[in-house]
């Protein structure tokens, strides 16, 4: 999103939350509707870049009761704020969690929940699990342009932590092809030109 949409979007939010504030907080269903609705400010917050704000949001909903689905999203924002502050074993701990509370209600498969704790495994140099981008793309042969470039964007990430940074160079070319040939703006896409361009100096400063 751009800046102005996030803050429409917690415009949006903040008039939710008050008209739900009114009405009875012992329903369980205005009580999942409250607690999903702080964890997606939080989310908002910390896409605004205001990291501090949304863990604090966060905080309070965190130890409050919902149900699976929403449990599920909560820990996913909550495993992004991990991300974001670079603790990488506790963001690990959160995805996979919301993970196993989606298969208990059937599963769910999030194109960037899958990423993202991919990115921390890569980070925690837990390399033998970083197959989780493979789960993003749920058949290979039948995989959308936004699937192959989040998973070339996370196979980029893998081969620099491992130092192969010929690899890394290109397959965030690959994500950048990708990404150009769609017509939508999409929120990896200037995350993945700033990975290709510190790649591109980093092979230059090692060829002198």
């Amino acid at each position: 999103m751009e800046m102005n949409e996030l803050k429409e979007a917690l415009i949006q939010i903040d008039a939710g939350l008050k008209r739900l504030s009114g009405l009875d907080a012992g329903n369980d269903e205005i009580r999942d509707l409250m607690v999903w609705g702080h964890a997606l400010k939080s989310r908002v917050l910390l896409k605004s870049g205001d990291p501090d704000q949304a863990e604090a949001i966060l905080g309070k909903v965190i130890p409050v009761p919902s149900t699976p689905i929403v449990r599920y999203r909560v820990l996913l924002v909550q495993g992004d704020l991990y991300l974001e502050r670079k603790k990488y074993k506790e963001a690990i701990r959160a995805y996979e969690s919301a993970n196993q509370i989606s298969h208990a209600y059937g599963g769910e498969k999030t194109i960037e929940a899958y990423f993202n704790l991919g990115i921390a495994y890569v980070e925690n140099q837990q390399f033998e699990k970083a197959a989780a981008f493979e789960k993003m793309l749920y058949q290979k042969n039948k995989a959308n342009p936004i699937e192959l470039m989040y998973y070339h964007y996370g196979m980029a990430r893998l081969f620099a932590k491992k130092g192969d940074l010929a690899y890394a160079l290109y397959s965030s070319q690959e994500a950048l092809h990708l990404a150009a040939s769609w017509e939508q703006n999409i929120s990896i896409r200037d995350e993945a030109e700033k990975f290709n361009q510190f790649i591109k100096k980093k092979i230059q400063y090692q060829n002198g």
